[in-house]
């Protein structure tokens, strides 16, 4: 199998280090590179900031904080018997 196209790539600051994916086309390296800018745009990561539902403290970076604006009541129907449901 010959390899047309790779991309590699280095996540610094993450400790994950670097990876690579290599693609039989070109074609199919453009198509990912298009799904990757599209899941970027979606990443509730970076929403969830923008939209100031929570955020990330440096002295605990892998705890997430709540807003106000992002807590939401509990499901009323998730309260109720499942049977009432119906």
């Amino acid at each position: 199998m010959c390899i047309h196209a790779a991309k590699f790539v280095s996540t610094p600051n993450t400790g994950a280090g670097s990876y690579g994916i290599s693609f039989p086309k070109k074609e199919l390296m453009k198509e990912w590179n298009i799904l990757m800018e599209e899941a970027a745009k979606r990443d509730h990561r970076k929403i969830g900031k923008e939209q100031g539902l929570f955020f990330f403290h440096e002295l605990s970076p892998g705890s997430c904080f709540f807003t106000p604006r992002g807590m939401s009541p509990p499901d009323v129907t998730l309260t109720r018997p499942c049977h009432e449901s119906f």
